[in-house]
């Protein structure tokens, strides 16, 4: 029987998408050592997440753990309490379209460079350009994960991908897809089955998504669309939602432009625009690291 909630709960998620992403999403390849908008991003993301009181989870892309100074940020965010989930080795941001081998590299790769910093294996996963499939799903029940948060149960995001092939006049990776947007809203349980006999249990937790309409309102529309946008959302999705996934990107928090990065442009003094939303968001829910959400969550089911 399920227990009465008390008090709205919520969890702030960040991924850790760098200028050699959000580039390579468009065939520009740059170098991963030089990086403003992970320098930038996550120094001022650090900084809104301690003037808030937050502990967030952040999304590794493992392979930046190879570069030094990268390192030592997503290690001092981890000593600073905050949870250090997979997003895959390489950011492959077809990666439902690669091989069998490739796709459990990608998640087994990243998830013992993380172990490293933490001494303990990740408990979530995120999928780049939330792509997900079976393969990928069977991977990280085999490998004891908790939670997934690959679903953007939006109509939104696979027709932006549509304007940037015809700005970018090319194909882009896959960003969302249409399947997503009549999956649930909310958290949710899995019943997923390993060979024959097993069955076990997965928690996804999508991005959240303002209900009926499904127009998204995490940090990178928000930033974009302004103090209003969000306030409107929010209000639709406060008044019916127990859960809320709000999730930032490192560009959000980054320069307004960085040159050699295609479509790509921010507001500028987002920091405070994005303090201000967080308190307010404060005010609803209580927000915290998304392990420590996923348990909360089941134990509302119990």
């Amino acid at each position: 029987m399920r227990h009465s909630l008390q008090k709205h709960i919520g969890t702030v998620q960040v991924d850790l998408d760098g200028t050699w992403v959000v580039a390579s999403r468009f065939g520009v390849q740059l170098p991963i050592s030089k990086d403003p908008i992970f320098e930038s991003g996550f120094s001022n993301c650090l900084e809104l997440l301690a003037r808030t009181g937050l502990r967030a989870t952040f999304f590794v892309v493992a392979r930046d753990l190879a570069v030094p100074w990268k390192r030592r940020l997503i290690t001092r965010a981890f000593d600073h309490g905050h949870e250090l989930a997979n997003h895959t080795m390489n950011h492959f941001g077809n990666l439902n379209s690669c091989d069998t081998s490739t796709k459990i590299h990608e998640i087994e790769e990243a998830e013992r460079a993380i172990q490293a910093i933490t001494g303990s294996q990740p408990r979530g996963f995120k999928s780049p350009g939330y792509q997900m499939d079976q393969t990928i799903l069977a991977c990280l029940v085999r490998r004891g994960y908790g939670y997934d948060s690959s679903v953007i149960p939006s109509y939104v995001l696979p027709l932006i991908r549509l304007v940037e092939m015809a700005l970018a006049r090319r194909r882009t990776p896959p960003y969302g897809s249409f399947a997503d947007a009549v999956k649930p809203s909310q958290p949710y349980v899995m019943s997923l089955k390993w060979g024959t006999t097993n069955e076990f249990r997965l928690t996804e937790i999508p991005t959240s998504v303002v209900p009926f309409l499904r127009l998204p309102f995490h940090g990178s529309f928000v930033s974009n669309l302004g103090r209003s946008y969000f306030h409107t959302c929010f209000k639709l999705f406060s008044s019916a939602s127990p859960f809320l996934n709000f999730v930032l990107h490192l560009k959000d928090l980054a320069p307004a432009s960085i040159a050699g990065v295609p479509l790509y442009h921010t507001r500028s003094g987002n920091l405070l625009l994005f303090e201000d939303i967080l308190k307010h968001m404060q005010a609803k829910y209580r927000l915290q690291r998304t392990i420590d959400f996923q348990k909360y969550f089941l134990r509302s089911l119990a």
